[in-house]
């Protein structure tokens, strides 16, 4: 429930507008009550943060399953754009961009979130099916990660005047990315 208060405030009002009394407010409690659960904003951040990547986990856990590695791995691809345009704000906060404190998160942290793992399973399989060469996993995962995160980065901010060329762009990316790993 505090979570869900504190991103409606964050799409509501803005990173500014996240404050422990507006969350407490907006609860109908007190702000103990967010120091409690979380030990104060810090700690607030970063369930937010967590909170963001888990919702984004859950969608590309969802993702329709393909029995050929590279169709799954376009599958989760289009999730993850799906996801971020369906919830910008839980987006935002994933990254730490709409976050009013706090460092976004590094590549260690979000290695270790569903999301990230989900991905690289995904990769994984396209090596071990012999579709990626002798790529390393987790180096085509970053690759492809921080293409995706760039490419809807973007687009939720507004970038492409055009849904449809936003779309087809994104698709291009993803697959240029992919086959820059074949041998």
């Amino acid at each position: 429930m505090l979570l869900d208060a504190a991103g409606q405030i964050l799409a509501d009002e803005g990173a500014a507008g996240l404050t422990v009394r507006r969350l407490a407010n907006a609860v109908g409690g007190s702000t103990m009550a967010v120091y409690t659960a979380f030990g104060g904003k810090e700690g607030l951040v970063d369930a937010l943060w967590l909170e963001g990547f888990e919702r984004l986990g859950e969608a590309l856990c969802s993702a329709p399953r393909h029995r050929e590695p590279l169709h799954r791995l376009a599958l989760l691809a289009a999730t993850y754009r799906t996801a971020a345009l369906d919830s910008p704000e839980w987006y935002g906060v994933a990254y730490g961009r709409a976050l009013p404190t706090g460092a976004p998160p590094n590549a260690q942290k979000i290695r270790a979130t569903t999301a990230y793992k989900t991905v690289l399973d995904a990769v994984e399989a396209c090596v071990d099916a012999g579709e990626l060469g002798s790529a390393e996993s987790t180096l085509v995962c970053d690759v492809l990660w921080a293409a995706m995160h760039g490419h809807v980065s973007l687009e939720v901010d507004g970038y492409f005047d055009d849904e449809t060329a936003a779309e087809q762009c994104f698709l291009e990316l993803v697959r240029v990315t992919v086959e820059g790993f074949m041998d």
